[in-house]
């Protein structure tokens, strides 16, 4: 793996995924993944070997050693991958098979559950799900969403903000966050 010192002034890095003061991942175009440990002295560049013509827009980080990041584009330029090594190997764990769908950014409510979500098709929403870390995607409901935003409108936010904005309360998956409790679907989040 390769140590950065600077920034590669041919790559533009939109996402950032900081985990502490020391560790940080960054995401960006040519397929880079670039990730420091060391509270961003040196990075290392860890992106998919299988990548390189891809454009990542953005990452999900919960440590030193898994995230999930996502690629963009119509079709099947919009993909996400999973490592859980520090970024030595990448899973797909999902490839847009929509040619009209492009998947702008992915969030993540706790460690396990997770939204991907696309410009709208049709006048609708494309929604990912996921309740295992982002080993696995399922398509969602559109039900809840408000398309505020199109792919053409020139002020339309991006990133994590943009996916959480997007969806109407109660739409998504009800997670339990009280003081102390490890982050699980409610009740009212179950089989949604």
């Amino acid at each position: 793996m390769a140590a950065h010192r600077h920034r590669d002034a041919d790559r533009a890095v939109p996402g950032l995924a900081p985990v502490s003061d020391r560790v940080a991942w960054a995401a960006g175009t040519a397929g880079t993944i670039l990730r420091t440990t060391d509270g961003g002295r040196d990075w290392q560049s860890v992106g998919p070997a299988d990548a390189a013509a891809l454009q990542f827009r953005d990452i999900e980080a919960f440590d030193a050693r898994s995230a999930v990041a996502l690629t963009i584009g119509n079709g099947t330029d919009s993909r996400l991958y999973a490592t859980a090594d520090g970024g030595k190997s990448w899973t797909e764990t999902f490839r847009n098979e929509d040619p009209n769908a492009f998947y702008d950014c992915v969030t993540f409510l706790d460690r396990r559950h997770g939204l991907a979500l696309s410009d709208p098709v049709d006048g609708k929403f494309r929604i990912l799900a996921t309740s295992d870390g982002g080993r696995s995607w399922a398509v969602r409901s559109p039900k809840g969403c408000r398309p505020r935003w199109t792919a053409s409108s020139p002020s339309r936010p991006a990133g994590p903000a943009w996916c959480r904005r997007v969806v109407e309360p109660g739409s998504l998956p009800a997670v339990d966050r009280r003081p102390g409790s490890s982050p699980r679907p409610t009740a009212a989040g179950a089989g949604r």
